[in-house]
């Protein structure tokens, strides 16, 4: 019992593991209470052009702010999909045409021991033939002749048998190797875009190490009343959420592709395996 609870939380923390990252990307900034409540009183005692630039600022930020968490949410739900979609699609390409090989490959098998008495007899035949020649009996040489030539057209046509059935079994294996080919070329068209992926958040990671900078700049801006520094500021802070929308808009386009991809792999997958 105690090695199950410890294998299921080993499980849980895997689990946990692998989804941190993405989900740590969520909420890149929040205003501070402090800093949100010194900002209000620099707004009050602002000029009514500041005070306008301010609040306008102030609304554009929370909105970039929530769109960001959006897609945060997108992106995480997108790409856990995708994750959980490629193991399971590679599972089903490992078994791709399986049964049906081992069908024909136990076909072969049976057909080759059905007709290995007849091969065992013909054979023997064939041996008796050669020892009577040194007997030199006409008689007994002819007999055995005549058996041999009865027996020659079924063995010919159990080796057209066996035959025809390698041959099925090659023509499946060839077949199968081909779609097992073509649906691993498809799953290596995703292959750009997780480096596209991997460089947008790159991108992502260095804007948000601009942020603490822009976050000390409004606070100290707000702490003495300086409506034109919390312009600077938020206008800072602004540009910078917007920029990273502006990346996770991208990622999100090529996660989508991704998982178009995924499903364009699945659909080759013949529907046995499907």
């Amino acid at each position: 019992m105690r090695q199950k609870i410890i294998a299921l939380c080993t499980t849980l923390s895997l689990i946990t593991a692998a989804i941190a990252p993405a989900a740590a990307q969520a909420a890149s900034y929040t205003i501070p209470v402090s800093t949100q409540a010194a900002l209000d009183k620099t707004n009050a005692a602002a000029d009514k052009t500041q005070s306008a630039r301010l609040s306008s600022l102030q609304g554009d930020l929370t909105a970039l702010l929530k769109s960001e968490d959006q897609w945060n949410e997108r992106i995480l739900s997108l790409h856990t999909q995708n994750e959980e979609t490629l193991p399971s699609l590679r599972q089903q390409i490992q078994q791709i045409g399986l049964a049906e090989r081992s069908r024909l490959e136990q076909l072969v098998t049976q057909t080759k021991a059905k007709y290995q008495p007849l091969f065992q007899s013909y054979t023997t035949l064939n041996d008796r033939i050669q020892a009577a020649r040194a007997l030199k009996s006409k008689e007994l040489n002819a007999l055995l002749r005549i058996q041999a030539d009865s027996m020659k057209a079924a063995v010919q046509l159990a080796r057209a048998d066996i035959r025809a059935k390698e041959e099925a079994l090659r023509t499946w294996k060839s077949k199968t190797a081909e779609t097992v080919k073509k649906v691993r070329s498809t799953l290596k068209d995703m292959d750009p875009f997780k480096v596209q992926i991997r460089a947008e958040r790159s991108i992502l990671s260095s804007l948000k190490k601009q942020i603490p900078t822009a976050s000390r700049n409004l606070t100290d801006a707000v702490k003495v009343t300086d409506a034109k520094r919390s312009i600077d500021a938020l206008t800072s802070l602004t540009t910078i959420i917007r920029d990273i929308n502006a990346h996770q808009q991208k990622i999100i386009t090529y996660e989508q592709k991704i998982s178009d991809i995924l499903s364009r792999a699945k659909s080759q997958i013949p529907a046995k395996q499907a």
